[in-house]
C-alpha cells in the first residue's frame, strides 16, 4: 500500500556568501568585508543585489521606490508650474534615455530656477513703467488640446503676457460668447489688423485689445486669467487696468478702436442699470439692413467641438435693436425722473407694448426661431430670453406702478410665470448642446429675473423644476460674475424673509455655494438696483432693494444672530 508522500519543507535561505568563501563552509556575516574573509585574509566582494535576506532586501527596494516616487513627483511638478521652455528642455531630455541620476540632477536644478523665480515675482509691485508679464502655470491634457479658433500675437498689443496661445484663446472665447451678443466692432477687419503686430493699424489697439481680453476672461478657466491666482474675484483685473492705462496714455485722441474699445470696457465696468432712465437717446436712423442668407462670419462653439453655423450677426443685431427701442419707450414713461405716471397711463403703455412685441415675434427672421432647429446656438437662445425677460418686466413693473389700486389680476401673473418657465427652458437647451459651464455674461440678467419671479409660486411642480433648472445655471455662473453670485445669495436671502421652503434639491447647492463661493468678500464688485420683483411687490416692499446695500443689510444682522447665540452659550 503506498501513502502520498508529503512535501519536503525547505529551509530558508542562508545569508548570500561572496565568490570565495561560498566554497567553503565559512559562514559569510553579509557586512564587506566580511568577518571570514577577513580571519583568513581574503578578498571579499558582496554581491548586494543577489541578498536575500529579508530585512536588507525590503529596506533597499523601499528606499528606491521613495526615490523614483521623489523624482516623479518633481517632475509633474516642472510640468504643472514650468514655463514652456522647461517643459520642453525636460521633454527632450526624457526622450534622450537619461540614466536617472542625471534626469535627478536636471529636475532639481530646474526647480531651484522655479522657486527663485516666483519668490522675486511676489516681491516686485506692477507699476505704470514696469509690468510683471504673468507666468505660464498650466501644461494640463485640456490646455494641451486646446485649438484656439484665431490665432493672433501677444505682442505688441499687452503688457501682461507674451504667450500667444492665451491670447489666442482669449480673443476666440470673446468672439465665441460675448462678441456676437454685443457685436460693436467688425470681427474680420479687427483679427486681420491685429495679426499684422503693427501699432500703427487702423482697426486694432493696445486699449481696445486689452479690454477685450479683460472681459474674456470670465469664460477662461487658465490660471493666467486672474490676475491673483488664488481669488477668483480678480478675473481680468490685470487685463483691465492694463486698458485703463492705455486709454489715459491715448490722451484725447480718438479713433474708432478708441470708441469700441470703450464699449467693450463698459460692458466689464458697469452693472446692469435698474429703475434708470435710458443713459442713450434712441438713435435717429433704422438699422442698417441685413439679409438672411449672408456670407459673414462664421460661428465656432469654442472651446467645444462642433460645427460651424453661420453667425447672422447683423440678423440678430437688428432683432436687438428693435427690443431695446420699445423697452426704451417704457422706461421713459416710468422713470424720466419727472413725474409718476398714473395707473390709467400705466396700463395704456403696457398695451401698447405689448402690441409691439407681439408684432416683433411674428416678424422674427427665421435664423432667430427657436424651432428652426438649424440655426440654433446661443444668439437665438439669448434673443429669446430677452424677449421674455421684457415680459416678465413689463408685468411685473406695471404691478409696482399700480400697487395702489385693487384691480390685480391673474393673467398678468400667469404671463410672468410662463415666460420664466421659458427662460428656463433655453437655459436647459443650452446645456445640453453646450454643457452649462460656459454662457454669455447676458443670460445671468434674464437667469435672475426668471428666478425671483417664480420664488413665489414654488408649489407648483412646473415652476420648482425651472427654478431648480435656474439655480444650477446661477451656481455655475456664480464662479465667473459678481453679479451671478450675487443673484445667488439674493435669492437665497429673499426666500428666507418671506419663509418660502425651497425645493430640497437646491440644498447641497447652497450649501456648497456659502462654503465655497460666498464669503466675507462675497458682495465686492456688487452695486446696482436689481429686479428683485419678490422684495419690490411684495410684503418686503419698505426693504432695500439695492443688491449689495440689501445683502449687507442681511449678511450683518445673521452675523449678530451668530454672537448673540455664541454669548448664550458662554
Amino acid at each position: 500500500m503506498t501513502s502520498e508522500r508529503k512535501p519536503r519543507i525547505l529551509a530558508p535561505a542562508a545569508p548570500v556568501k561572496d565568490p570565495v568563501s561560498r566554497p567553503s563552509t565559512r559562514k559569510c556575516s553579509g557586512t564587506a568585508p566580511c568577518d571570514s574573509c577577513v580571519k583568513h585574509d581574503l578578498d571579499c566582494n558582496i554581491d548586494e543585489a543577489t541578498d536575500s535576506r529579508r530585512k536588507i532586501h525590503l529596506k533597499r527596494k523601499i528606499d528606491s521606490l521613495e526615490g523614483d516616487r521623489y523624482l516623479f513627483v518633481q517632475v509633474l511638478e516642472i510640468l504643472r508650474n514650468g514655463g514652456v521652455t522647461r517643459v520642453h528642455s525636460l521633454l527632450q531630455l526624457i526622450r534622450s534615455n537619461p540614466s536617472l541620476e542625471e534626469l535627478q540632477l536636471f529636475v532639481e536644478d530646474k526647480l531651484k530656477d522655479i522657486s527663485a523665480l516666483d519668490s522675486t515675482i511676489d516681491e516686485v509691485r506692477l507699476s505704470d513703467d514696469f509690468v510683471v508679464k504673468i507666468p505660464r502655470r498650466v501644461l494640463n491634457i485640456k490646455r494641451l488640446a486646446d485649438q484656439p479658433v484665431f490665432r493672433v500675437p501677444a505682442i505688441p498689443w499687452t503688457r501682461i503676457t507674451d504667450d500667444d496661445h492665451f491670447v489666442s484663446h482669449l480673443v476666440s472665447l470673446y468672439f465665441t460668447w460675448r462678441y456676437p451678443c454685443f457685436p460693436c466692432l467688425d470681427q474680420e477687419i479687427f483679427i486681420r489688423d491685429m495679426k499684422k503686430a503693427k501699432l500703427n493699424t487702423q482697426f486694432c489697439s493696445p486699449f481696445l485689445v486689452n479690454a477685450i481680453l479683460a472681459d474674456a476672461c470670465a469664460y477662461s478657466d487658465f490660471a493666467e486669467a486672474y490676475e491673483v491666482p488664488s481669488d477668483p474675484s480678480t478675473r481680468g483685473l490685470h487685463f483691465y487696468n492694463e486698458a485703463k492705462r492705455c486709454f489715459e496714455q491715448e490722451d484725447g485722441h480718438s479713433t474708432l478702436a478708441t470708441v469700441q474699445g470703450l464699449a467693450v470696457l463698459s460692458t466689464c465696468a458697469t452693472a446692469f442699470a435698474y429703475q434708470k432712465p435710458p443713459l442713450i437717446e434712441k438713435p435717429s436712423r433704422p438699422c442698417p439692413p441685413s439679409a438672411y442668407h449672408n456670407d459673414g462670419p462664421l460661428w465656432h462653439p469654442y472651446p467645444h467641438d462642433g460645427d460651424s453655423l453661420q453667425g447672422h450677426y447683423m440678423c440678430y443685431f437688428n432683432g436687438l435693436s428693435e427690443l431695446t427701442a420699445i423697452v426704451d419707450d417704457w422706461c421713459t414713461l416710468l422713470f424720466d425722473g419727472l413725474t409718476s405716471p398714473t395707473p390709467d397711463e400705466v396700463q395704456d403703455m403696457e398695451n401698447k407694448v405689448r402690441g409691439r412685441l407681439a408684432v416683433w415675434e411674428k416678424t422674427l427672421k427665421p435664423c432667430l426661431r427657436i424651432e428652426t432647429g438649424h440655426y440654433r446656438f446661443h444668439l437665438t437662445l439669448n434673443c429669446s430670453m430677452y424677449y421674455h425677460d421684457i415680459c416678465i418686466t413689463i408685468t411685473e413693473l406695471a404691478k409696482t406702478a399700480e400697487h395702489g389700486t385693487e384691480d390685480q389680476h391673474l393673467g398678468p401673473e400667469e404671463l410672468s410665470l410662463s415666460a420664466a418657465r421659458q427662460i428656463a427652458g433655453l437655459v436647459e437647451i443650452h446645456r445640453s448642446t453646450w454643457g452649462i459651464d460656459l454662457f454669455p455674461a447676458s443670460h445671468i440678467h434674464w437667469i435672475a429675473v426668471s428666478m425671483f419671479t417664480l420664488l413665489g409660486k414654488l408649489d407648483v411642480p412646473a415652476n420648482q423644476e425651472a427654478f431648480v433648472n435656474l439655480c444650477v445655471a446661477a451656481k455655475v455662473a456664480s464662479r465667473r460674475w459678481p453679479l451671478a453670485r450675487g443673484t445667488l445669495r439674493t435669492v437665497q436671502v429673499t426666500a428666507k424673509k418671506l419663509g418660502v421652503r425651497l425645493p430640497p434639491e437646491t440644498d447641497p447647492l447652497f450649501i456648497d455655494f456659502e462654503r465655497k463661493i460666498w464669503g466675507p468678500r462675497g458682495r465686492n464688485g456688487l452695486s446696482s438696483l436689481y429686479p428683485n420683483f419678490a422684495v419690490l411687490t411684495g410684503t418686503l416692499r419698505n426693504e432695500a432693494v439695492e443688491m449689495d446695500k440689501f445683502l449687507e443689510k442681511e449678511d450683518d444682522l445673521e452675523a449678530l444672530d451668530l454672537a448673540e447665540d455664541d454669548e448664550m452659550v458662554l
